[in-house]
């Protein structure tokens, strides 16, 4: 946790679990998701768990502890950062026991029939508000910034179709339903507005595209470069915002106009570096940034393009001197049948790019 304003930087152990998520749950609480593999039956299984961390206070509240017919704290998924009135919740899906059906203390788990279940958690207390349960085998939920719920994918095991339910002043509605016995699609978040899912195909003649639908049941593809993309959500309202575009250089795609401007403002900042966009503030325009090049092994910068100020937050390899970073360009040649090949020439430290070795 390093403190931008005074330079402070504290730190929270997580022992013995993997780290698979961090993300802000609000402006001093960080979310920390972790996984264990643990065995029941002869069986491994990873299990996720949400805490909320105070760093500098120490202090820590695991999500799903104390929530009544909730039997076990483990997490799924479907972690966002919501704005109620008495301030900010974060989001975790888990398991929850049928109406009526109670747990024995001290039982285990493994075998009682649960359902799905979506909560928001206050930040600071921990208490759990349920924002939807479902009987069903939910995948995924996609919840607005208000709150509210907006979607939920699920798969069915015994028809092996994968549908879309979305919720309007009339209910649960069923999008769209796919026959998926293999490589079912995936719901990824919210479209351009909040009336719309994104909505990836991973199989068929759609295999690795992307599409908005309306809660019409209207489609729209969305044409993207490459085949390596994924989506960028505007940080406060969930909407989506544009794409990253990976390859050998990174490329932006951005429908949002304000974030849209960012990647040539960054450049204009840090000219002739490999610049990458990591994390948005609430207002997009305050972005950490990753650059490398010649004669930076990799430093992290904080950039306010409200008013023009940056920090450096710290390097990648402080103790690597700039001379020894080699300089790196891209380039494309052609190979023997024609095809293009993207290709790094890294050239020793002070030397004329002419008659060098090739390794």
């Amino acid at each position: 946790d390093y403190d931008l304003s005074t330079g402070k930087a504290a730190a929270a152990a997580i022992a013995g679990d993997k780290l698979r998520e961090v993300m802000w749950a609000d402006n001093s609480h960080v979310l920390v998701v972790t996984s264990n593999t643990e065995i029941y039956y002869g069986s491994k299984y990873e299990q996720s768990y949400g805490l909320v961390l105070d760093v500098p206070a120490g202090k820590r509240i695991q999500l799903y502890a104390n929530v009544t017919g909730v039997p076990t704290s483990i997490v799924t998924g479907d972690f966002y950062r919501i704005k109620a009135e008495d301030g900010y919740r974060i989001t975790a899906s888990g398991f929850r026991l049928p109406e009526g059906v109670n747990a024995a203390e001290g039982g285990s788990t493994a075998t009682e029939t649960t359902d799905r279940c979506l909560y928001a958690f206050g930040t600071t207390t921990g208490r759990g508000f349920k924002l939807d349960v479902d009987s069903r085998p939910v995948q995924d939920w996609i919840v607005r910034a208000d709150g509210t719920v907006a979607a939920k994918s699920v798969y069915d095991d015994d028809t092996k179709k994968w549908s879309v339910n979305v919720k309007s002043d009339k209910g649960w509605q069923t999008l769209l339903s796919v026959d998926a016995k293999y490589d079912m699609p995936s719901l990824w978040g919210l479209g351009r507005n909040t009336q719309s899912v994104l909505i990836k195909f991973n199989s068929g003649e759609d295999t690795g595209r992307f599409f908005e639908y309306d809660f019409a049941g209207n489609r729209t593809p969305l044409e993207l470069k490459g085949s390596d993309n994924y989506p960028i959500y505007h940080p406060q309202t969930y909407l989506l915002a544009g794409f990253g575009n990976s390859g050998s250089v990174e490329t932006w795609t951005f429908y949002d106009p304000v974030m849209k401007r960012l990647p040539a403002l960054i450049t204009d900042a840090l000219p002739g570096q490999l610049n990458q966009m990591l994390a948005f503030a609430e207002d997009p325009r305050k972005v950490l940034v990753f650059t490398e090049g010649a004669g930076d092994a990799g430093t992290y910068y904080f950039f306010d393009f409200t008013t023009g100020d940056y920090k450096e937050i710290g390097s990648a390899y402080p103790d690597l001197p700039g001379d020894w970073v080699a300089q790196k360009t891209y380039i494309q040649y052609k190979a023997a049948d024609g095809l293009d090949i993207p290709a790094w020439v890294t050239l020793p430290p002070h030397r004329e790019a002419k008659n060098g070795p090739l390794v």
